[in-house]
């Protein structure tokens, strides 16, 4: 990206060659994690759930409660929506600077 960080991408197809679940984490140039973007389900430990569920942004765990702190993702559930997402925070980091 342009400020260094870089976007981890590990996706597991169908047989039909489409996206079953997916781990897409991003990560400082120094390698903290800023946020991960995964679609595994946690439907074995309600604890782990959201509302969204298998979709769930993790946030770093510095920001949360506890680990088992998840958000709801609603809307980007797709690599192309994500990198547009990242896009758009580090223009706008950029321009408040």
């Amino acid at each position: 990206m342009i400020d260094g960080s870089y976007l981890r991408i590990r996706e597991f197809l169908t047989k039909n060659q489409q996206i079953d679940r997916y781990y897409y984490d991003w990560f400082a140039v120094d390698g903290k994690i800023l946020l991960k973007f995964h679609s595994e389900s946690h439907d074995k430990d309600a604890r782990y759930q959201t509302k969204t569920e298998p979709f769930h942004i993790h946030i770093p765990d510095v920001l949360s409660l506890s680990t088992l702190t998840r958000i709801s993702n609603y809307n980007l559930r797709e690599l192309y929506g994500i990198l547009e997402f990242i896009r758009l925070h580090l223009t706008l980091v950029q321009l408040y600077r």
